[in-house]
Order: C-alpha cells, then structure tokens, then sequence
C-alpha cells in the first residue's frame, strides 16, 4: 500500500527558512530549531495523537476504517513491545521564527 508513497511533507532547515523570509520582505530575522517533546499520561491520548497528526497522511489511504484501525493498533503495538523507552512520548522540533515585516 506504501510502495509509492511519495511524502508531501517539507520541513525546510533554518538557514533555508531565513534565507525566503528574507527575500519576502521580512527583516530582524531570527529562525532556530527548539526540541519540545511531548507526553502523553496513556495509550488513549498517544493513540489520538498518533492517529490524528503522525499517522493521517498515511491512515487516509485505507480503504476500510476497519484497515485504518488495524494498522494503528500494529504500530502502537510495535512501540509497546520493541521501544518502551519511548512509550507515550514523541521527539518534537519546532522551528521558532521570529520577524519583522517591511511595510
């Protein structure tokens, strides 16, 4: 089902990022990355989350809601029995910008 999955996301560096605001007409410029990992208190809340943001893209392509359930369940699964270490967290980057615009 995956096999010619092309990823629409884009998550441009912050030089990158600088470099169109820049260009845009932004001044007093200043991007930079900041980790903000998130917690979840349970399976429930991590389960949403994973459902809603990390997996979408990929659940939408599931014919069935039955498919979308058992591909979430596998991965959940997949976390509790081969990464405990990571259970109910998600390592997240935000790219913080910060800009003035040229009226």
């Amino acid at each position: 089902m995956f096999k010619e999955w092309k990823d629409k996301w884009y998550f441009p560096k912050p030089s990158e990022t600088e470099k169109i605001l820049k260009e845009i007409g932004y001044s007093n410029v200043k991007v930079y990355l900041k980790e903000t990992p998130i917690s979840f208190p349970d399976r429930n809340s991590y389960s949403a989350y994973l459902k809603t943001v990390i997996l979408g893209p990929y659940l939408r392509h599931f014919k069935s809601e039955n498919g979308k359930v058992q591909y979430l369940e596998y991965v959940l699964e997949e976390i509790e029995q081969n990464h405990p270490e990571v259970m109910w967290n998600f390592d997240y980057v935000r790219l913080n910008i910060l800009a003035d615009k040229i009226m």
